[in-house]
């Protein structure tokens, strides 16, 4: 309560999702950066509740983690810390902190070139490494979060969940 809610996408982001006409969305259409969701943003940590289980989110292959938020905030709401998770080159767009953005033109270049050459499956292996490193990042990084995560987060109670390609993640990154 009395924090601004957060938005669904930071404004960079938002417009690279918008100029990728994302699964046949026109550009133009949806304002990504004006969604507001229930959280609020830069709200304290209550450390009320102690240590807290922790849940990571990985979306589906091309998809932005924010498209999990409905999931995501119903279980902060019930308790647990959530990380969602943005695999930087295969989302339409990754905002990082300092504000910069990076697309997925790189996968998407790789992809045509290994449909062309029919060396898909192999594709498909490097980009499950790179999301399972991407995870191991995540739980490496448990101890350092910001805004005061750190301190209530319970890393021995940590579990995944995921959407289509997010799930294969879960399970191999677990």
């Amino acid at each position: 309560r009395g924090h601004a809610p957060a938005p669904y996408l930071g404004r960079g982001a938002a417009g690279r999702l918008d100029a990728a006409g994302v699964h046949g969305i026109p550009p133009g259409r949806v304002d990504w950066a004006a969604i507001r969701t229930h959280a609020g943003e830069a709200a304290p940590v209550d450390p009320r509740g102690g240590r807290r289980p922790v849940v990571l989110y990985s979306p589906g292959s091309g998809d932005p983690r924010a498209w999990g938020t409905v999931l995501v905030e119903e279980l902060a709401s019930r308790g647990y810390v959530v990380l969602t998770i943005d695999h930087t080159y295969e989302s339409p767009a990754v905002q990082f902190p300092d504000g910069s953005v990076k697309g997925n033109e790189p996968v998407l270049t790789a992809l045509a070139r290994a449909v062309q050459d029919d060396t898909v499956p192999a594709l498909l292996e490097k980009v499950l490494r790179v999301r399972v490193a991407d995870t191991r990042l995540v739980l490496d990084r448990l101890a350092a979060l910001p805004g005061g995560l750190s301190r209530v987060v319970d890393p021995d109670r940590v579990g995944m969940f995921g959407q289509s390609a997010g799930g294969i993640t879960a399970a191999q990154g677990m």
